[in-house]
């Protein structure tokens, strides 16, 4: 019985989870190739991955799941070392003690000083520039911590119009 992504099935000693996904979906998702930061790429996976841990209540469902994204995966143009990774990365934190990782995450919480700066995305120029400034912010205060948000710039968007021009007869009022 499928429910809002995930598939119940019903036997004698209770319910079994998995991940649902309709007969129509398709194989698709950020392609490899796409001129996006890495970070973006690494997310798509980690969703699907994070979904399959929360959602699958058996090991070989979960296994079955794993399976289906790394298809997904290569069909996408990932590799598979990429993939591997991500997926040995979120089984192992997911298997630690909750109780641990939550109280040293509320203890560094408390002590790190966020800052934000949004950066234009060119590639690999992009991640040195970013390295760069946290770098030199680091060593000017080593409580302070920065995020870089990457914002892709559309430079055609800027010598064409996107509405065309219209007659004095086909403006309304």
């Amino acid at each position: 019985m499928p429910f809002l992504g995930v598939l119940v099935k019903r036997h004698n000693n209770g319910f079994d989870t998995t991940v649902y996904m309709k007969k129509t979906t398709i194989k698709l998702m950020l392609k490899w190739d796409s001129l996006i930061p890495t970070s973006y790429k690494k997310s798509s996976v980690t969703a699907l991955v994070n979904r399959a841990i929360r959602i699958c209540s058996k090991f070989d469902l979960l296994h079955d799941e794993f399976q289906q994204i790394r298809i997904m995966a290569n069909f996408n143009g990932y590799s598979s070392n990429f993939v591997e990774e991500i997926i040995n990365k979120k089984l192992n934190k997911s298997y630690k003690s909750k109780e641990i990782e939550n109280q040293i995450q509320q203890k560094s919480d408390e002590y790190k000083n966020y800052k934000y700066i949004q950066l234009s995305y060119i590639d690999v120029p992009s991640y040195a520039y970013a390295k760069r400034l946290k770098s030199i912010i680091k060593q000017n205060d080593p409580t302070a911590h920065l995020r870089v948000i990457y914002q892709t710039t559309n430079q055609t968007q800027r010598y064409f119009s996107t509405k065309d021009n219209l007659n004095t007869s086909q403006k309304s009022g």
